[in-house]
């Protein structure tokens, strides 16, 4: 596994996280016989500290132990590198310019908690000077409701001088924060 953990400038859960995640799923696969009859396991974890995601990657590729890597870097600045070295990639794909041309590198790996809060909204909205927030989620589907109710929870617990600022409401091909009574706004 390949990920931020130091120097993250999100603050959120994404090295230890991850690998959580990982470990989690590949319990269940053993626990029901593996793959084929093999067991997987997550051999090493290494932190690429933000700027370091190549060099990281290059140490995979010289150890030339490796089947599959998993990777949730900030900066992927390496996964050309792995790609090129033939080595499969299952990545967090925050970074989708870094996929592309690669048919080795395959996004969003697993399951993505939809109620967890996050950081990096209400950082978004800071570096960018933004007064007011509103999260639009798509479709009507209770994925999107709680995608949408997660990012308000986000800028509630990480920017509460901004939460009284934002804004919900419904529709039909879209849904900001829906609600059974229409839009509501806080300002």
């Amino acid at each position: 596994m390949l990920a931020t953990k130091t120097n993250n400038p999100t603050g959120a859960c994404i090295y230890d996280c991850f690998a959580q995640g990982i470990e989690a799923y590949f319990a269940f696969r053993n626990s029901e016989g593996g793959v084929h009859g093999r067991q997987l396991k997550l051999t090493s974890k290494i932190d690429d500290q933000l700027g370091q995601n190549q060099q990281s990657a290059l140490q995979i590729i010289t150890a030339n132990d490796t089947f599959g890597t998993f990777s949730a870097a900030q900066l992927p600045t390496g996964w050309g590198d792995l790609a090129k070295a033939g080595i499969p990639q299952y990545v967090w794909a925050i970074q989708p310019a870094a996929m592309v041309g690669h048919d080795d590198i395959w996004g969003n790996v697993g399951i993505t908690c939809l109620e967890c809060t996050a950081r990096y909204y209400p950082y978004g909205a800071k570096i960018v000077g933004a007064t007011r927030i509103a999260a639009m989620g798509y479709g009507i589907s209770d994925s999107s409701k709680r995608c949408a109710q997660s990012v308000r929870d986000s800028i509630e617990l990480y920017a509460p001088e901004t939460a009284s600022r934002w804004c919900t409401s419904t529709t039909h091909s879209r849904s900001v924060f829906p609600t059974e009574s229409g839009p509501r706004c806080r300002r």
